[in-house]
């Protein structure tokens, strides 16, 4: 079996989680509110927008989390009435 060293495993993983990082900070940023323009009659979007707006880039990763589950699982928000779009 080929002797790797436990260094050049652990910088690997560092550098691709640190990229991986760089690039989801770079999505939350750049893309927040354009994905929350596309929801406007949304109450969930709504109340998140006004909880979330006064904490800042960690605010704007929590709206962007709640949106990205509302996306993932919509049959879980409608039923719960957490939200009055309709996704066709």
């Amino acid at each position: 079996m080929l002797q790797v060293p436990l260094g050049l495993i652990g910088l690997y993983i560092g550098v691709t989680l640190t990229l991986t990082e760089i690039w989801l900070a770079y999505m939350v940023h750049a893309y927040t509110e354009k994905a929350e323009v596309l929801l406007p009659k949304s109450s969930f979007v709504d109340a998140n927008r006004k909880v979330y707006s006064q904490a800042g880039f960690i605010g704007k990763v929590m709206r962007n989390g709640f949106l990205t589950l509302v996306l993932a699982m919509p049959g879980l928000c409608v039923h719960r009435k957490w939200d009055r779009f309709i996704l066709s």
